[in-house]
Parts: C-alpha cells; sequence; structure tokens
C-alpha cells in the first residue's frame, strides 16, 4: 500500500464510517450501450486489510451472490490472493483471482479513490470460466466470452491486448 495522503485528498469519512457501522458494501452497474457490467466491493481494505474484488461481465444477481461470498470468506478468515484458484465461490466451478494494477484500478473504479483518498488499495479481479470450464484466455473460449470479461492482469497497457 502506498499512501500519498500528504498534499493529496484525504479519505472519505462519511462513506467509512457506514461501512464501519453497516459492513462491505457491494456496487454493481451495466453500461446499457456495450452490456458492459463491473461489479465491486467497498470496505474488505478498510474492515479487514484485505484486497477490495472486481468482476467484470456478470449479470447482476449472480454478480452480487459471487462477492457476498467472497465477503462471507474474506470475514471467516479466508485469504484470495493473485494467481489464485478457489472452488466453492461459483457452484461446480473453480475461480481465479488476478491482480490489478493501479492504474487500472485509477481507471475502472474511480470510486475507490473518492473513499479511501490518495491511498493505493490492492484490489482483485475475480475471474470465472465459461459452461465448458473455458478460462477467458483459453484459445477456444468463445470471443464473446473473452470480451466480456476482460482479464486485466495479462492486458498489456501499451497495446491495451
Amino acid at each position: 500500500m502506498t499512501d500519498k495522503t500528504h498534499g493529496g485528498a484525504g479519505p472519505d469519512r462519511s462513506v467509512l464510517e457506514d461501512i464501519e457501522k453497516n459492513g462491505v458494501q457491494l456496487f454493481f452497474d451495466e453500461d446499457e450501450e456495450s452490456g458492459s457490467s463491473r461489479a465491486f466491493t467497498l470496505g474488505l481494505w478498510h474492515l479487514r486489510q484485505r484486497p477490495e474484488v472486481v468482476a467484470l461481465g456478470l449479470p447482476e444477481e449472480l454478480a452480487v451472490q459471487v462477492l457476498e461470498l467472497v465477503i462471507d470468506d474474506v470475514e471467516d478468515g479466508v485469504v484470495y490472493e493473485a494467481g489464485q484458484k478457489h472452488d466453492g465461490i461459483v457452484h461446480g466451478y473453480p475461480v481465479w483471482f488476478g491482480k490489478v494494477r493501479q492504474e487500472q484500478v485509477d481507471a475502472l473504479l474511480p470510486e475507490l479513490a473518492s473513499v479511501y483518498g490518495d491511498v493505493d488499495v490492492p484490489v482483485l479481479q475475480l475471474v470465472y470460466p465459461d459452461k465448458q470450464g473455458r478460462w477467458p484466455w483459453d484459445a477456444d473460449v468463445r470471443e464473446g466470452f473473452r470480451d466480456s470479461q476482460p482479464v486485466l492482469e495479462r492486458i498489456d497497457d501499451a497495446t491495451g491486448e
């Protein structure tokens, strides 16, 4: 974690107090034009010193269910780390956690900066396979599935691919 608060924006105490009172929050939004979606946690870092988690491309109901299970696991002491696969979050399928670089966090989740201030909060991306168990990076996965869930850890910032 890098704390850059000297001279920068401070944390939003009202949101942090709400998290302390009511627990980790979940956010979901969908771009109606492109159909892309994102869901993310807000509060894992503040309450547990664990990375926030983002999922891309899931329908709202499933995204909320999956992230609620992640929150429950973290509250029970489970530690998720980049590069690890885990069973038991999505019934019948493993999920994989990838690291989200800080410049990606700033672009994808500007809400974190407005809440945490100029603190670099670690974020993991929850990546899930298709119904055939293929990952977005597998050569034989459907292009639409791959496009709906860009794997941020594997994107080269210079080329965007």
